[in-house]
This record gives C-alpha cells, structure tokens and sequence, in this order.
C-alpha cells in the first residue's frame, strides 16, 4: 500500500513519514511532494492508496489539488492536513468527499487510529474489486464474453500477469475428502488476499476439485513492489503445501509462469498450463515447475504428454472406482512405454512409481524395474476388479466390458482371469444370460459399429476393419457379407 505526503514544511512531512515508519510502514511506499504540482505528478504516477494533503501549499492549494487529484486517482483517500485557523475551507473538503482531516501538530495515537480506519477501508474497497476482477477473469477464461469488457478487466498498456497452477494429489486411502482440499485452497485464497491493492489482484480460479489457477495481475508501472508482492505470495503458497503434507499427507505440485502481457497471452499460458500440468505425473509429484520448463519436457521427450495424460486418467478411474476402465487404462499404459521404450527412462520410471504408488496404492519400491511396475499394476487392476465385482451380478460387469471393447482382442479366457471365474462357467451362463454364444455377440457388435462408420465416415474399408477389431480385411468382409447380405462397400454406397 502506498502513501503520498503532500505538504510544504519539511517538519511536517518528516513527522509523518518517522509516525508511519513506528507503524512497521514500509519506507519505500512513503513518498514525499512538496507542492500542489509535485503532488499531482506524483499522484498520477503512483496512484497511491492514501494522501495527506496540505491545505495550504504553493502553486496549486491543497483543495484544488484533491479535486484535481479524483479524477487523475480516484480509488485514493484523501485526508486534509489543516491548523484551526483554516476551518473556513470545511465546506469545500465535505463537497469533495474528502476521507478526514488531521489537525497540526498531528498526534501518534491520532494518527495511529486514522490509518488503521482507513487502512481497513482501503482493503475492503480492493477486495469487492478483486471479486470483480475474478468474476471476469473466469468468464474470459471460460469463453463467456456477455459480461465480458476488457477495459475493465485489466489494461493492456499497463498490466502484467503471472499464473502458478496448483494440483493436490488424492492418497489411495484417502476416500475422496474433497473437504481437505478445499481447506488448503482457502488457505491460499486468504493467503491471496492479504498481498491484494489498488495495483494488485489475485483471482483464485477453479480448475477441478482437486486443481485450481492463481492469477495474479499487477501494474507494471509499480513493478518493483508488484513484484516482490507476487514472489511472496509464491513463496507462501510453497509453505502452505508443505503445512498441507505435513499435516494431511497430501502432495501438492505447483507450476508458475513467467511474468507476461496482454489478455491474449493469458489465453495462451491458460492453455499451455492445462494441457501441460499433468506432466507432473512422470516428471516428480510434490514440485514445484516452471512453465518453461514445461514445454522444454514437452519438446525434447514428445512421448512424456501422451503417458503423462494417461497415469491422470489411470487415478481418476481408480479413485471414481471404475474399475473396468482402469484395468484397461493399465493395459493401455504398459504397452505405452512398451512402444516408445519408456521404461528405458530411470527418473521417468521412478516418478512414476512414486505417483502410481500414492494416489493408486500400488506395491513397488521406488527403485523397481519395468517388469516389477508392470506385474503390480496388472495385480492390483485385476484384484480390484474382481474386489468390486458384485457376485450375483458378475454379467453385468463381464457385459459392461464387452460393450466397450469389443473392438480389442477380448477372449472367454481373458475374462476368466478378470472376474476369477472358468471359462467354461463364463461360456454357459453367457449363453444362459445372452442367448447367444460369446463369438456369435461380439461379432453383432462389430458389425453393427461397421455399418455406422460405413455410412458416417469416410474410412476406408481397411481402416474400418481394424477399428472394429478385425486385422484381415478379407476376413472382415466376409463376416459382413455373412451377415448383412450384402459387402461393405455396397453397404457404403447406400448413403450416397
């Protein structure tokens, strides 16, 4: 918070600043004019929260000052420096609305309780402004431009941003506690808060349950004190994640940015953030990252995003407890780091493990090979699967499956191992259930999704069949020839 002294008498301006200074105020935002001119220069360039003005001063009065001063700073407070004998300019302060007078010689205690009044109305005037500032900033993050002016939002010529992206990661026991997180999120809100003023906002975005944005936006005209605000703020976001662990045993990751310009490069860092945040996953949970250092990952080891987005979506189902879609999401991922040879990373696989380990509980040191990793993720899926899987409804769940992923190479004996079931009990309660043999279903399936990307696509015939699960492309027309009556291609022709 800064504050201007404006008056012609050097005692007068030292008493205040050495008042302000027992008051633990900051030296470097006390400033200092000596005139009614030197104070609307100064006012202009430091838009300061508070401004003690003399009546009385050269060049241009006190009164006349304040009244030229609102409009050149109108979020400031303006409070008159007088003697008694200069009571007869009351009426002019009222009519502008002038925050309080201070009578010389002006008292500490008087002082004391002026500053802390005001000091408390500048904060909350600030706050209802940075609400404002959220509001918008999350319609413009959102799309929504119908409440949307960019005017107000933030000023193009004069304004910076900084973002610091902050994840928590869910323990595997920890059930889901949204409550926990939202605890620490208005911890950093509060935390926010205290650092906001009339060159400073600090908008709290949400992301997810568990994610949120920080947005800090600051005056690049007053960048030494924005600047120092901002990294303080960083740092205390650091120290409350480490409480959080400490404390509740959940990791927190942060990523920051570099400070930037312009509402366009807040979309752009926006979205680098969002698609680049889950790298956290193969690169060290419980870190904090720059967002450069991000998208050098990302350009150097291409194949990191891809597996990163996949070790989120392998959490997620296990924590939503969708445990066909994570036993599949396991295959998916081992055959991911089959195919780019991930497993030759040693960090990769290490952060790996760690992030596997806490947020899906699997059982290996942080020091295990691939194999290791492999064989503990396929034992949990499956024993999770087989955990959840209501006995007398084991159909349901063996049907589920099948539904969405009949275009995988899916046997009788891989659902056996699943559900922990024979195949010979799986192949005659299937019928029993279905009313048809296992083959005889898929293949209905299949067909059925053919005939859909015939008519809706462009495919090829060839790309067709290996989407619906059939390698031999004469063998897939064969089968649909079988059972439609008719090839694919003529099928196809059928929406011309």
């Amino acid at each position: 918070m800064n504050i201007l002294i404006a008056d012609d008498e050097h005692l007068v301006r030292l008493s205040l600043k050495n008042a302000l200074l027992k008051m633990n105020w900051n030296e470097n935002n006390i400033h200092e004019a000596t005139d009614g001119t030197e104070f609307l220069h100064m006012l202009s360039e430091l838009c300061p929260e508070i401004a003690f003005v003399d009546i009385k001063m050269p060049y241009i009065n006190g009164l006349e000052a304040i009244e030229k001063g609102q409009r050149l700073s109108p979020n400031t407070e303006f409070i008159i420096i007088t003697g008694f004998s200069e009571f007869e300019y009351a009426k002019k302060a009222i009519e502008l609305q002038v925050t309080d007078f201070l009578l010389k010689p002006v008292s500490f205690e008087q002082l004391m309780l002026l500053i802390d009044k005001i000091s408390d109305k500048v904060h909350k005037k600030n706050l209802t402004l940075n609400r404002t500032f959220t509001s918008q900033i999350t319609s413009f993050l959102s799309g929504d431009k119908s409440q949307f002016n960019s005017d107000d939002l933030i000023d193009n010529e004069t304004s910076h941003y900084k973002l610091v992206w902050i994840s928590i990661h869910e323990h595997a026991l920890s059930g889901g506690n949204t409550l926990e997180e939202d605890n620490l999120f208005r911890k950093v809100k509060a935390c926010a808060d205290r650092y906001i003023s009339a060159q400073y906002r600090a908008a709290l975005i949400y992301v997810s349950t568990t994610e949120r944005l920080l947005i800090c936006s600051h005056d690049k005209r007053y960048e030494a004190d924005s600047r120092a605000s901002i990294d303080a703020l960083v740092n205390d976001v650091k120290t409350l994640s480490l409480q959080y662990f400490n404390q509740d045993k959940k990791i927190v990751s942060l990523i920051t940015s570099e400070t930037f310009e312009s509402n366009l490069n807040l979309l752009n860092n926006y979205a680098k953030l969002t698609k680049l945040s889950c790298l956290r996953a193969v690169l060290g949970i419980q870190q904090s990252y720059a967002l450069s250092f991000l998208e050098h990952m990302d350009r150097e080891f291409p194949s990191y995003l891809a597996l990163s987005q996949l070790s989120l979506q392998i959490s997620n189902m296990y924590r939503e407890k969708k445990f066909i879609e994570f036993h599949l999401l396991i295959d998916r991922w081992i055959k991911m780091m089959e195919q780019n040879k991930l497993y030759e990373k040693k960090k990769l696989l290490e952060a790996t493990i760690i992030y596997f380990r806490y947020t899906i509980g699997i059982q290996a040191a942080t020091n295990a090979s691939f194999l290791e990793l492999s064989d503990a993720l396929q034992h949990l899926s499956i024993n999770v699967l087989r955990a959840h899987t209501n006995k007398t409804n084991y159909m349901d769940a063996i049907l589920e499956f099948i539904n969405h992923n009949f275009m995988h190479n899916i046997s009788i004996a891989m659902l056996a191992e699943m559900f922990d079931l024979s195949p010979n009990y799986i192949s005659t309660i299937f019928h029993k259930t279905i009313g048809q043999k296992f083959i005889e279903y898929i293949t209905q399936l299949r067909i059925a999704e053919a005939k859909k990307l015939l008519l809706e696509t462009d495919l090829s015939i060839q790309e067709i069949s290996h989407k619906v699960g059939y390698y031999s492309k004469s063998h897939f027309i064969k089968l649909f020839s079988k059972h439609c009556k008719i090839t694919p291609m003529e099928y196809k022709k059928m929406k011309l």
